[in-house]
């Protein structure tokens, strides 16, 4: 049976406590952590993608997290404009991974969140990234490399993020790669099914994982 956790607690290098929603699978084959759209622009860890995100996971008995940036919900802290974000992706992914020794680690995340995901990929064992729309051309310091294999879901009429700039960041990476196109805007309106089924079967195919 899956055992679901959403609370508040305090984790090791987080200054404030965090907010969170963890979801656990009997025989469990890979762990995620999940990161939310832009904290001041009504993102949070109830986002419907990051919801839908979170199902896909599920489909294939990954056990993952999902949670609340600094000063969103519950979270206590103030935003840090990616910064002190990227630095409590890290340590919640260290969290699980010292909590589910031996599963690979899966970074995610949305919009604002999968620029997140990308960068905190880079300072830990990650086995893959899954990045939805990321918000990658609003911010200069956004890797063009990635260490581990990248899925990255974009729809073909985003209204938010520049799909130029995503598709050019996508064609320089040189790890392995898989790409999902829909045809919908930025929040995947009416999308979320064919979002689900579509990652899932892929998440379910990938080899860094399987």
């Amino acid at each position: 049976m899956t055992q679901v956790t959403t609370t508040v607690s305090s984790f090791d290098n987080i200054n404030d406590p965090v907010e969170y929603q963890y979801h656990r699978f009997p025989n469990p084959i890979a762990v995620a952590l999940i990161c939310h759209p832009h904290p001041l622009y009504d993102g949070t860890m109830n986002n419907k993608v990051v919801t839908t995100l979170a199902k896909s996971l599920g489909d294939n008995r990954i056990n993952h997290l999902k949670f609340n940036f600094r000063g969103v919900g519950n979270s206590q802290g103030r935003h840090d404009h990616g910064i002190g974000e990227t630095h409590d992706a890290i340590a919640l992914a260290n969290w699980l991974q010292n909590n589910n020794p031996g599963l690979p680690l899966i970074i995610c995340g949305f919009s604002f969140g999968g620029y997140i995901a990308i960068k905190a990929s880079l300072q830990l064992k990650t086995s893959l990234i899954i990045a939805i729309a990321p918000a990658i051309e609003r911010y200069t310091d956004c890797p063009n490399q990635v260490t581990a294999p990248l899925i990255l879901v974009q729809g073909l009429r985003d209204d938010i993020i520049s799909i130029q700039d995503v598709d050019a960041w996508f064609q320089q990476i040189t790890q392995t790669k898989y790409k999902i196109e829909i045809d919908c805007g930025h929040f995947f309106h009416g999308k979320v099914i064919e979002l689900r089924e579509k990652l899932s079967n892929l998440i379910g195919k990938s080899a860094a994982i399987g």
